[in-house]
């Protein structure tokens, strides 16, 4: 009842104008509108109605004189100039109304901590989907780190479950648009908006394209035959699969291919080493069937011996290739849900 009411009383239309950059999205789900199946489009989100709120939270005796610390990471932050602007604005809108809002800024290492420890009474983050599809938006926050807000929401976690056993996409379609009402009941969290990462070019480059995670840097062309790139960091190593950071595989995913790879321009997922696949009826299973005439670096040729390896090196512990720089191997693992041969 009290996040909803947070909800109806926080006007997210003005948030995002005042706080996201250019052409981002008022958030009315936690699916943005272009992600399809995901996003319904009978579905939104709770209009601005302060005098609903306020009798709500009177209904329950609310008690307004308990302090409510909102809690955020200092800094810049991609796509925020700084979360305390945002954090500042919902403090005062919350105070107009009566609430005893304290903002609690924390360091890096403090928040990161908070978060998975689940401690923060109220937060300020951001989701950021590791595949473009749907469920990833629901994955991070009540599977991967359901943590971070205290309580399991088993309602919730069943329906995701659906919309991932599911390959047709009508159906998950239908999966989708239950799983969303039932986040609306809920109100877990409160979705503000949707951004995507810029990216800047000289006017002197031509076939420029990015799509949600990267730049096309291959395709990239210009008259000194010569890109230089500017980015917030340096890869933190040249192996891609023991590694969470995006920087590091705008690098690394000049280096290596995958079976299958998402679009410039668009959402689609298109061929790269495999040029057609299919899976059974509920999609547990996969077949890929790879381009032909392939070949690395050093002439050598590649067939599927070489895509299981690469495969047995992610998902074998007992690989003596199952080596990265952390040893985690973090984003397989909340992907596939653990390694073979794991001691």
């Amino acid at each position: 009842m009290v996040r909803e009411a947070i909800a109806v009383l926080l006007d997210n239309k003005t948030l995002v104008q005042d706080n996201f950059p250019a052409g981002s999205e008022v958030a009315d789900q936690v699916i943005p509108a272009n992600i399809t199946p995901g996003h319904s489009k009978r579905l939104d989100w709770y209009e601005v109605r302060p005098k609903d709120a306020i009798d709500a939270l009177g209904d329950i005796n609310f008690d307004y004189s308990q302090k409510i610390t909102l809690a955020y990471e200092r800094g810049p932050k991609e796509g925020l100039t700084s979360y305390q602007s945002l954090a500042s604005q919902i403090q005062q809108t919350l105070i107009s109304y009566g609430f005893n809002v304290q903002l609690k800024p924390l360091y890096s290492g403090d928040y990161k901590k908070a978060m998975a420890e689940g401690t923060e009474m109220m937060f300020i983050g951001m989701l950021q989907p590791q595949y473009l599809d749907g469920a990833a938006f629901y994955e991070l926050a009540f599977e991967r780190e359901a943590q971070m807000f205290g309580n399991t929401y088993p309602e919730i976690v069943s329906l995701l479950q659906q919309t991932q056993a599911e390959s047709s996409d009508r159906l998950r379609q239908d999966a989708f648009d239950k799983l969303n009402q039932k986040f609306k009941d809920l109100v877990p969290f409160v979705p503000i908006g949707h951004f995507s990462e810029s990216s800047y070019v000289r006017s002197g480059n031509a076939n420029a394209l990015a799509n949600a995670y990267y730049e096309n840097y291959e395709d990239i062309s210009n008259l000194a035959h010569t890109i230089q790139i500017l980015d917030m960091d340096r890869p933190l190593s040249l192996w891609p699969a023991d590694e969470t950071d995006w920087n590091t595989f705008r690098v690394t995913r000049l280096l290596y291919d995958n079976l299958v790879e998402t679009s410039f321009g668009s959402n689609e997922i298109k061929p790269a080493l495999a040029d057609s696949w299919s899976s059974n009826s509920n999609a547990t299973e996969w077949t890929f069937m790879l381009r032909y005439n392939i070949q690395f670096s050093n002439g050598a040729a590649l067939d599927s011996n070489d895509v299981v390896a690469s495969f047995v090196a992610l998902w074998d512990a007992s690989s003596p290739n199952h080596t990265g720089r952390t040893g985690e191997f973090k984003f397989f693992r909340q992907l596939f849900g653990g390694f073979i041969n794991e001691k």
